[in-house]
């Protein structure tokens, strides 16, 4: 700006010095800019008067790149490429198949010379006291599979994609009863009696009516509400009746059974805390019929546990493995409660589940719940499922590998306030190579201030080789010449004089 002032000088008709003053106060900064452009010279040169704009738009420059430039946290994943991956992390286990094995080389049989898992029946009586443990806390998620699934995430959160796994389910319906003329409750829906064989002082035994009883079953009974509504009664673990008689003599039962079940989620996620799983309902599959009724196995068809093989495969459960399943399961379903005739707020449970089991049902009952025994049979024996799966899961050897996310923070540049500070650089540059373009021609560089200076001083240079239109020789001489701004009162006023 300072040289195009210059030039609308040069080799031109003479014009007002205050006009030379209004240019150069132009180049030298803001305040310039903003009185040539109010002034009658805003039209004399668009390129001094396109300068000026340039001035007064820097003050918006910091601002916009301020705005340019934000810090966001923003999800990163992991890449997606296999040999990225760490097989260690990021795995969801899936049981493809059931075929009970014990735990270890060491073979331990029960009395019954049953080969018997310790770790499969701590995970029942573990199920089974979940809804009686006093540090469950009150709004504590509930026990399901979802919630108690074994699984590693290295990022914030993790997801999987086409998870399928076999799973024991439970179901639970409640039955009529009636109670005969002895006062013993029976249900013929449930195949189950109030009235068990009870051993008395005498070393014998004989039929006693009990306040609540349960009846496990390898098979489901013929009359059984269960029998239409399961396809195939191979899927079936284990039947459980129970039936009760408060002392109004009035009965209730209820009757469950725990089946196997294959579920497929179509996606699974979780954060790493709380360390749950988050999905929507899986779908449920039930085996095949045609291939579930035949052969050592019972087989269910769903989809592959694989992001890139697509189809079917097959999910199996061994028969005589879940044969074996019913005997731990038997034996621990056994029991009953009676009361004690002295007193009418004694009970006496027979069986470790009878006892646990007892107090839930009782306070609901005392709280006049409608269906007190098939609603706290419904929570324990899906408690009980849902033990077993999960054992099975702690115990698979396959797992379907997972994506891990993270939350970085990360620079990002908004581009559309990109665009104003880059229009600034290009109009500046196309200024600058402008005025070099146009004063190409011109004998010196006039924002140097040297020019004013020697034209002022007190006598001219005269000394040889001087040249006074030449910019670097006035630059060179002037590291020679010796002067002092002063007024020697001859009229001239202050002078840089020698």
């Amino acid at each position: 700006m300072g040289q195009l002032g210059w030039y609308q000088f040069w080799d031109s008709t003479s014009r007002p010095v205050s006009d030379l003053q209004t240019f150069e106060a132009a180049s030298r900064g803001l305040s310039g800019a903003v009185r040539l452009l109010l002034s009658r010279h805003t039209l004399e040169s668009l390129h001094i008067t396109l300068g000026c704009m340039l001035y007064i738009g820097t003050l918006y420059l910091g601002p916009s790149m301020q705005n340019a430039i934000v810090f966001n946290y923003t999800e990163v994943s992991e890449p997606e490429t296999p040999e990225y991956r760490d097989p260690s992390i990021n795995r969801l286990p899936f049981v493809d198949g059931f075929d009970l094995h014990p735990p270890s080389d060491v073979v331990i049989m029960d009395n019954d010379d049953i080969k018997a898992d310790q770790r499969m029946e701590a995970s029942l009586y573990s199920a089974w006291m979940f809804s009686m443990n006093t540090q469950k806390s009150k709004g504590s998620p509930e026990f399901n599979m979802l919630n108690s699934m074994p699984f590693q995430c290295s990022g914030e959160s993790c997801e999987w994609n086409n998870y399928t796994t076999l799973t024991v389910q439970s179901q639970c319906q409640s039955v009529p009863a009636t109670v005969d003329s002895t006062g013993h409750g029976y249900s013929e829906k449930a195949n189950i009696s109030s009235s068990v064989y009870h051993a008395t002082s005498h070393n014998t035994s004989a039929p006693v009516g009990t306040i609540l009883n349960f009846e496990p079953s390898q098979t489901v009974p013929e009359n059984s509400t269960f029998e239409s509504s399961i396809a195939d009664h191979l899927a079936v673990i284990i039947h459980v009746a129970a039936i009760s008689v408060d002392s109004s003599h009035r009965a209730e039962a209820a009757e469950c059974i725990l089946y196997w079940e294959v579920q497929h989620f179509p996606t699974l996620s979780s954060p790493r805390l709380p360390a749950t799983l988050a999905a929507e309902p899986p779908e449920r599959i039930l085996p095949k019929t045609e291939k579930a009724t035949t052969g050592d196995e019972i087989i269910f068809e769903a989809p592959c546990n694989s992001d890139s093989k697509l189809g079917t495969c097959d999910y199996k459960v061994n028969r005589v493995s879940s044969q074996e399943l019913q005997h731990p399961l038997g034996k621990f379903l056994e029991g009953y409660v009676l009361l004690d005739p002295k007193n009418d707020t004694h009970f006496k449970a027979f069986g470790k589940v009878t006892d646990i089991f007892a107090r839930s049902w009782i306070e609901k009952r005392i709280g006049e719940t409608e269906n007190s025994l098939e609603t706290t049979l419904d929570e324990y024996m899906s408690n009980l499922a849902t033990g077993i799966t999960v054992h099975l899961l702690h115990t698979a050897k396959q797992s379907l590998m997972g994506k891990a996310t993270w939350h970085k923070g990360m620079y990002e540049i908004k581009w559309l306030y990109v665009i104003y500070p880059g229009t600034m650089v290009a109009l500046s540059s196309y200024l600058f190579l402008f005025a070099m373009w146009k004063t190409r021609r011109m004998p010196i560089w006039k924002t140097s201030l040297l020019p004013f200076l020697y034209h002022g001083f007190q006598h001219l240079a005269h000394e040889e080789g001087c040249n006074l239109s030449h910019l670097a020789w006035m630059e060179n001489a002037s590291k020679n010449r010796m002067v002092a701004l002063r007024d020697e009162h001859d009229g001239l006023g202050l002078k840089l004089r020698d």
